[in-house]
């Protein structure tokens, strides 16, 4: 399952679910029995009265979500990396045992068509 989290943004076709907000993304997985996320791709800022990326990622790991892979598509840079930092860190000390990757490079979506920008964390 593919899973795509962004207030603004159109999700590609290759994502089974989009959701505005991670409150609604949380409440789905709770309703679902917390299933098994193939490829989560997130935004940061997620709108003014929602929890943002980096809250959603904390509480992914907080939850230990079955998830596999991640990537960003958020235009907030500073989001990104600690974002990334923080899921890798988590990955790094087992707390996010089913992850595979985490993409380090940023994921451009417009339109609801993906590519990759040249900009990656170090």
């Amino acid at each position: 399952m593919n899973i795509f989290i962004d207030d603004l943004r159109l999700a590609p076709e290759k994502y089974n679910h989009s959701f505005l907000t991670a409150e609604s993304f949380f409440s789905w997985c709770e309703a679902h029995d917390y299933p098994t996320i193939e490829l989560l791709s997130l935004d940061h800022d997620l709108g003014d009265e929602f929890m943002n990326g980096f809250e959603l990622v904390k509480q992914l790991v907080e939850l230990r979500m079955p998830v596999k892979r991640v990537q960003f598509h958020t235009d907030n840079m500073l989001g990104f990396k600690n974002m990334y930092y923080f899921l890798k860190n988590a990955a790094e000390r087992g707390s996010l045992p089913t992850i595979e990757s985490i993409e380090k490079r940023k994921i451009i979506c417009i339109d609801g068509v993906e590519s990759i920008a040249p900009y990656m964390v170090l």
